[in-house]
């Protein structure tokens, strides 16, 4: 049924598909590897335009390591200035697990 489902892709007004649009750019200009993924949902009371997840192939099922989107109107919404902004959280757990046995080399403090 979620396969049959109109894509927000093809409803994104003319801004916000320039904004879409920029944003890949910046990550092309990079060369940062992304997938755009029509159906992820984080958030969509208060994240708008961008959205996004780091994930990994190195700890099974369990793959997303952070995620988060922009605030934009957020604080506006609660009383204070329009201010832009992102959030994110990140799972700490799995970023110890990715870390694993690599320890980085630490010097004496001088």
């Amino acid at each position: 049924m979620i396969e049959k489902a109109p894509s927000i892709l093809d409803s994104l007004s003319a801004e916000a598909a320039r904004h879409f649009e920029q944003v890949r750019s910046y990550l092309d200009a990079m060369g940062q590897e992304y997938i755009v993924t029509p159906r992820l949902v984080r958030g969509l009371d208060y994240y708008v335009r961008t959205t996004f997840e780091v994930k990994t192939t190195e700890l099974g099922a369990q793959d997303a390591v952070a995620g988060g989107g922009r605030y934009d109107g957020l604080v506006e919404r609660l009383g204070g200035p329009a201010d832009p902004g992102i959030g994110f959280a990140i799972g700490l757990e799995r970023v110890v697990l990715l870390l694993g046995t690599k320890r980085p080399a630490l010097g004496r403090p001088s």
